[in-house]
């Protein structure tokens, strides 16, 4: 990676960390056989810039940062795990994105025991 990259990751507040762990050529032999939405929404989520609500907010899209069914502040996290009524009426979805990620981290590790071996 060159300077210049590794220089602009470290400034990003939110982001950064997640950008440098994605430079990593384990995570790119996993990324690119992801189907590219699910790509993006993985990112997405990872870094926080879905538009939820507090997103939204801050971006000056929305006045409240405050989730349309709980009243507390809604962000990736909360939307995907904290969220009651949320979670009763996309307990599918949920479900599928936790294992979906289970399943990336799993073939990463299985990556990584490989080059160890090697």
């Amino acid at each position: 990676m060159n300077q210049e990259i590794t220089d602009h990751i470290k400034t990003l507040k939110l982001q950064g960390l997640y950008l440098e762990l994605m430079h990593n050529t384990q995570w790119k032999s996993l990324i690119y056989n992801m189907p590219r939405g699910v790509l993006q929404f993985l990112i997405n989520e990872s870094i926080d810039t879905l538009p939820t609500n507090a997103n939204l907010c801050r971006w000056d899209k929305r006045i409240s940062a405050k989730c349309s069914l709980c009243k507390n502040r809604e962000t990736p996290h909360h939307s995907l795990n904290n969220c009651e009524p949320k979670l009763e009426r996309r307990t599918w979805r949920h479900n599928n994105v936790l294992h979906f990620r289970v399943l990336c981290l799993t073939e990463l590790r299985k990556m990584e025991n490989l080059d160890d071996s090697i």
